[in-house]
């Protein structure tokens, strides 16, 4: 049983972390004016506010870094968390120039 409520609990933190990417995906873009792209750690507190959004692969471009982090916050602040804990998500943001 704690096997599959384990699995239960997996699959509601998946499904938390498709809508935090989709809700990202609907904040309007901006341009950096070069391609590139960064993956920025995300950190979502039990409330759903943004603890903390810090690039963990840059780019190699400023602009694009700036942006990414400046475009995820943007998108905040998400649900409450469906564990009650803090959680960790990893997005890549891609500038097509």
């Amino acid at each position: 049983a704690a096997a599959s409520a384990n699995e239960a609990g997996n699959g509601a933190i998946k499904s938390y972390q498709s809508s935090v990417l989709r809700k990202i995906a609907r904040v309007p873009k901006r341009s950096a004016g070069t391609r590139g792209a960064s993956f920025v750690r995300l950190l979502i507190a039990p409330s759903g506010s943004i603890t903390s959004a810090q690039v963990v692969k840059s780019s190699g471009h400023a602009a694009i870094d700036t942006l990414a982090v400046s475009q995820i916050r943007r998108a905040g602040p998400f649900n409450p968390t469906p564990n009650g804990q803090a959680l960790s998500v990893v997005v890549k943001f891609e500038s097509k120039g």
